[in-house]
């Protein structure tokens, strides 16, 4: 087998952007371009080049081109690369942004940064150590603090204080029952409404 196996194209798009609705059409002819790659190359891996891309959406979503001529690349690991005829496909690579404010403005005045920026990981060791460090000073403080014991006040037992709450219930309910007894006397003794 070859190390690259390449195919031109004519894919025709209009057919299947024509069935999605006006705000989907470039997304639609997108997936068509990745079908047909699929069915013609017989590989599931696709990456589809960024002049590729920019041309199904040059005229915005609604209006794709009606057909793209590519050129498809097939390596050995089974990977298709799909571009334009005439481009060569490159892969987008992401570029270390700025992490801060105060990067972008020396980045602007053109200073250049002295200091090689750490990485998380040595961030995080120097973390870990500073923490294991502060662990070890209280250890040794608690080590050279002489011991005091203070004795704390006796409270009273709880069933003490269970016992007087019940005997303010009952003195309680006792100064109740006799306004209760006033109140069904007079009802008692007040005469009932004639009715005739």
């Amino acid at each position: 087998m070859a190390d690259a196996i390449e195919h031109e194209y004519n894919i025709p798009l209009r057919k299947e952007w024509s069935k999605a609705s006006r705000g989907r059409r470039a997304k639609r002819a997108i997936h068509a371009v990745q079908d047909f790659i699929k069915k013609h190359m017989k590989s599931d891996n696709i990456l589809l080049g960024p002049k590729l891309n920019e041309n199904i959406w040059s005229k915005g979503m609604q209006s794709p081109p009606h057909h793209v001529k590519v050129l498809a690349v097939r390596n050995k690991e089974g990977e298709v690369r799909v571009e334009l005829v005439g481009h060569k496909f490159e892969k987008k690579v992401k570029e270390e942004k700025s992490s801060g404010l105060m990067d972008r403005v020396k980045e602007k005045a053109g200073i250049k940064d002295d200091k090689p920026k750490k990485k998380d990981t040595e961030k995080k060791v120097e973390k870990t150590e500073t923490v294991e460090k502060k662990e070890e000073v209280k250890d040794e403080a608690k080590e050279t603090e002489p011991k005091v014991e203070t004795e704390k006040p006796a409270e009273p037992k709880t069933e003490t204080k269970v016992e007087e709450k019940k005997e303010e219930v009952k003195e309680t309910k006792e100064e109740v029952k006799p306004a209760e007894e006033k109140k069904v006397e007079e009802k008692k003794e007040a005469p009932a409404p004639k009715t005739e």
